[in-house]
């Protein structure tokens, strides 16, 4: 198995921050600039069918892991460039609408990946 930890962070000499992969020896590997904020929410099982029932923001609150059988991934890209819209973009993001506030471009991008053995 191999394990890496996905994060977001500020590049030097970038005005936008960029999406990160670290593995387990340390060594960092810049996958995408341009990341403003990434979401990860927990489809969990509650009812014993294999399919996700709910979904949960916080890891903390999931009573058993084995009961996840699903991811959903949010992340939230935008421009580097500032002033390339003429008025903040109105946008959707984790469920929240949110108003931009520079004249950037943002755009969503989402998936949910199902956990290999675990739906029906």
């Amino acid at each position: 198995f191999k394990s890496y930890t996905y994060y977001i962070d500020q590049p030097p000499n970038r005005a936008v921050p960029s999406l990160y992969r670290e593995d387990e020896a340390g060594a960092t590997v810049e996958l995408v600039p341009g990341v403003q904020r990434m979401s990860l929410d927990y489809g969990v099982d509650t009812n014993g069918d294999g399919q996700a029932d709910e979904y949960e923001g916080d890891p903390g609150a999931i009573g058993s892991w084995v009961d996840v059988v699903a991811v959903r991934i949010e992340l939230l890209l935008t421009s580097e460039k500032d002033r390339v819209t003429d008025d903040p973009q109105t946008y959707t993001f984790n469920g929240n609408q949110v108003t931009a506030g520079d004249n950037r471009l943002y755009q969503v991008f989402a998936t949910t990946v199902a956990l290999r053995n675990r739906t029906q």
